[in-house]
């Protein structure tokens, strides 16, 4: 099984990888994670349980 610390320690480094070679796909990626924030058609819990939805169905690891 995967270590969740290491595996997260090198998605923060492939982040901040993409982060300084397309800064503007960084932002449109903050964009979006953040666009369901600013509505109040979801709940953020919903949002929560929407995603670990999508991640269980889909095998996520993280």
């Amino acid at each position: 099984m995967i270590d969740w610390n290491e595996y997260r320690g090198q998605l923060n480094e492939r982040l901040g990888l993409l982060g300084k070679l397309s800064p503007g796909t960084m932002q449109g990626v903050t964009a979006l994670a953040q666009a369901g924030e600013k509505t109040a058609h979801l709940y953020a819990k919903t949002r929560k349980l929407i995603s670990l939805t999508v991640a269980v169905t889909t095998r996520c690891d993280g």
